[in-house]
């Protein structure tokens, strides 16, 4: 994980509790959210931070119960503006089925990493939305997106991060050990996307 220095922290708490992690304006600085272990976020409002350095997010298991997310709203963490190495380790993401990305970023320069966690049920469908288990979009690319020990199930489509010029995508993808949806084995990817 990043080196934080005096971060915001956000202990135990889910993005709908009050003091939650669910609006975080960072100001530059960087920001720790530890989830709770012993209960579900059945999460009503996403993980929204905007304008932190580095970020690290640990453990927890979140629930998407919010709208449906069809008009693209809804993720269950939600990154704009950073500028540093995010950190996402631990965690288990439903999307529940939902047209609603489980991680998406905007506005973002630096990098992503997920680390021993299970992204599962994107929903989607040719007529309208759909979710990614990660959607990088707009005034990037992300420098890298790195999944190790990452299992992704999804019932439509899982990585979406091909880099575009308007700023879409990521200029590298590094995925290790772990379950995508095409992979069936433990194989390690690397890829340029430039």
């Amino acid at each position: 994980p990043p080196v934080l220095q005096a971060p915001l922290v956000y202990d135990g708490k889910c993005p709908g509790d009050p003091g939650g992690p669910g609006s975080v304006k960072a100001g530059g600085r960087d920001v720790l959210i530890k989830l709770p272990r012993n209960r579900v976020c059945n999460s009503k409002s996403s993980i929204s931070i905007s304008g932190a350095r580095n970020v690290h997010i640990l453990g927890g298991h979140l629930v998407h119960t919010m709208a449906d997310g069809k008009s693209g709203v809804n993720k269950l963490i939600n990154l704009t503006s950073t500028s540093g190495t995010t950190f996402i380790e631990g965690v288990h993401l439903d999307v529940n089925l939902k047209h609603s990305d489980a991680i998406a970023t905007y506005l973002n320069s630096g990098r992503v990493i997920v680390q021993n966690s299970l992204i599962r049920g994107m929903g989607g469908a040719d007529s309208s939305s759909h979710g990614d288990a990660i959607h990088p979009q707009g005034a990037g690319p992300l420098k890298d997106i790195i999944f190790q020990n990452v299992s992704v199930y999804t019932g439509y489509q899982g990585l979406f991060v091909v880099y575009r010029t308007n700023g879409h995508g990521t200029r590298h993808l590094d995925l290790r050990k772990g379950d995508q949806p095409t992979d069936k084995g433990d194989r390690s990817r690397a890829a340029e996307c430039q």
